[in-house]
């Protein structure tokens, strides 16, 4: 446990927007997520899955918005927006549940952190007139309180991976 704490007290992530956890390759979007409540437009969403007390959790890329104009843009997008993102992902590589393709980590619980928030985690504002909020920073902690609640805090291991 005091590992797992002193690990994610010392990660600065980049970009989430919901969260995935699963058994199965393909994840169904199941239900709207309160801790989840911030993308660049508000939305997020959750799918729901278990494991072992091995966590692998992947942090989608996607660069930052560097300017109002282009963080507005990119609200209307998948990077912005939870409407725009994909209803299923397929899991494969690291996040793959099959043994032959993902030998090291196919029984771990395995957590998609998807990109939307536009500024890496860090940010904790907003600019009213282009109705833009840079919630990251809240992101993660709601995140990481969740699944700790959901047995993440019994972990012997877990590892932090970006794509």
């Amino acid at each position: 446990m005091l590992l797992i704490t002193l690990n994610l007290k010392l990660i600065i992530p980049i970009m989430l927007c919901w969260l995935a956890l699963l058994l199965s390759n393909q994840l169904q979007l199941k239900e709207q997520s309160a801790w989840m409540e911030h993308c660049l437009d508000t939305i997020g969403i959750v799918g729901y899955g278990s494991g072992a007390n091995s966590w692998l959790i992947q942090l989608e890329g996607g660069g930052w918005c560097n300017s109002v104009r282009a963080c507005v843009y990119r609200k209307t997008t998948r990077r912005g927006s939870s409407n725009y993102m994909e209803k299923q992902l397929a899991f494969t590589g690291i996040l793959s549940n099959k043994a032959v393709e993902n030998p090291d980590f196919f029984n771990w619980n395995r957590v998609k952190l998807r990109y939307c928030d536009g500024a890496s985690f860090m940010g904790d504002s907003e600019h009213k007139a282009a109705q833009l909020q840079f919630r990251g920073q809240r992101i993660w902690s709601a995140a990481i309180e969740d699944l700790m609640s959901k047995g993440m805090r019994y972990a012997n291991q877990v590892l932090l991976s970006k794509n």
